[in-house]
C-alpha cells in the first residue's frame, strides 16, 4: 500500500477529493483542508482521508477507506492529526 499526500490547493489533492467524493457521497468539507490516500500496488485510490475543519483543538477527519482500513493506516491517521498538525483531538467520520 503507498500513502499520498496532498491538499485542496494542489492536484494530487484535487482528484483524491473527487474520489472521496464519489465513492462516499460526501461532499460538505471545504478549504483548507489536507487529504492523504491510499493506493495499491497498481497505482489505484482504494482510500481517503480528509481533515478537515481544523484548529490547536481539533480536527474532523472523513475517512472513506472501504477496503484498506487497517491498524497501519488508523495509526497513520492519528499521527498525522496529533503529531503532525498538533492538534489535541480528533473526532473521526467514516463512510462505507
Amino acid at each position: 500500500m503507498i500513502t499520498v499526500h496532498g491538499s485542496c490547493y494542489e492536484p494530487l489533492g484535487i482528484k483524491l477529493g473527487e474520489w472521496f467524493v464519489s465513492q462516499s457521497g460526501f461532499n460538505k468539507f471545504q478549504p483548507p483542508f489536507y487529504i492523504f490516500g491510499f493506493l495499491n500496488e497498481e497505482g489505484n485510490i482504494v482510500g481517503s482521508v480528509v481533515i478537515n475543519n481544523y484548529n490547536e483543538s481539533n480536527a474532523e477527519v472523513h475517512i472513506h477507506c472501504p477496503k484498506c482500513l487497517t491498524r497501519a493506516n488508523i495509526k497513520y491517521i492519528y499521527d498525522y492529526v496529533f503529531n503532525k498538525l498538533k492538534c489535541n483531538r480528533l473526532t473521526a467520520m467514516p463512510y462505507r
